[in-house]
Formats: structure tokens, sequence, C-alpha cells
């Protein structure tokens, strides 16, 4: 079932589809897969961070200067856009080392074990999940091990996006697609690339 055909009505679908759920309005044949989309989305739109999003990575880039290195390293390393590393973790984390939702935790909102199996497989033993550097590898790794095994382009980032957060298996099962969510990313990405073409 495609995740696009309720995401792309607009977002009103979502709390009404759940409601549908609650009173038992769906034909039990059909309602696992819309549980799962529900949950997928609504997730998406509710397990991020309140704080206010970043509009300027050029200013965010002078208070942090050392971060424009790691994400050059990061982008030389995995094949991923400097954006998109930017709008992952705006999303997940407005950029703050400790910030936490469950088990998920630091810049990239990485869950444990996904953090050691990227440690492993990327050669970076001692990466910690508060350290910008280690978190903007994780994200290139990440897309590019999802690359690998979902056949997701890299330069793909809301679908990309939408596998980060599901998990390789939840994308599978959802048969993910499009939602406001992910173009939201997408276009974030786009937009943070442009910027980083005109920092001073």
């Amino acid at each position: 079932m495609k995740i696009a055909k309720f995401a792309e009505k607009n977002e009103p679908v979502i709390p009404d589809l759940v409601g549908d759920l609650l009173r038992k309005k769906i034909p039990h044949q059909v309602r696992d897969d819309k549980v799962l989309v529900a949950l997928a989305i609504i997730a998406l739109f509710l397990s991020t961070p309140a704080s206010a999003q970043t509009h300027n990575v050029c200013l965010l880039l002078d208070r942090h200067p050392a971060w424009e290195q790691h994400l050059e390293d990061a982008h030389e390393r995995w094949g991923i856009a400097k954006g998109a590393i930017l709008a992952v973790m705006d999303q997940e984390s407005r950029f703050r080392p400790t910030a936490r939702n469950g088990v998920n935790y630091g810049y990239a909102q990485s869950n444990p074990r996904t953090w050691n199996w990227f440690r492993r497989d990327a050669h970076m033993p001692n990466a910690s999940r508060e350290d910008f550097g280690a978190s903007a590898h994780f994200i290139g790794w990440h897309f590019k091990k999802m690359h690998a095994r979902l056949g997701l382009a890299i330069d793909n980032v809301g679908a990309q996006y939408l596998a980060y957060r599901m998990g390789e298996g939840g994308y599978r099962r959802a048969g993910a697609s499009s939602s406001a969510q992910t173009r939201h990313i997408a276009n974030r990405a786009a937009n943070f690339d442009s910027q980083l073409e005109n920092c001073d």
C-alpha cells in the first residue's frame, strides 16, 4: 500500500483516518495496512523537536566553523549532499547534541542498535552520537546503506528521509512513497545547498 495514497491528500486526512481506525469504521482486512500508514505519517509529523527550524545555514556555520569541514568530509566519503545532512539534522534535533526522543539520541537522533552498526561498518568505533562530525557521517552512511539495500538514490532526499525515520523494515512493509513531510525535507535540503553556495 502506498503512503502517498493518504499523505498527499493534505494533512486533515490524518486525524480522520485515525478516528476511523479507533471507531473501527474501516473493514478488518484493510485496517492493519491503514494502521501502519497512519502511524508512520503521524510519527513523521509529531516526533520532531518543537523548537524553531534553522533558516540561515551560513549563520549556523559561522557560529560553528568546524562543522564546514565535517560536512565536506561526509560529502566526500558517502556522496551525500551537505544540504541533505543539514536538513536531516535540523528536522531531527534542531542541531542539539543531547536531543532525545525515547532511545533516539544526539544530532542525528539515531538509536543505539543502528548507531553501533554504523560504528562497526564505517570503522568509526569511538563515534559519539553527541559529535556533529560523527553524526554527519552517520547520515551519509545511512543514505548509502539504503541506496544499496532499498535501491534509493542518494540524492532522493525525500525517500531517503522516510527510510531514515521508518527504518529499512518499516519502509519495505509500508511500500512508502512521497508525503508532505518528505517533500518538505527535500525542499529544505535543496535550499540549504543553495545557501551554502553563497556563504562568505
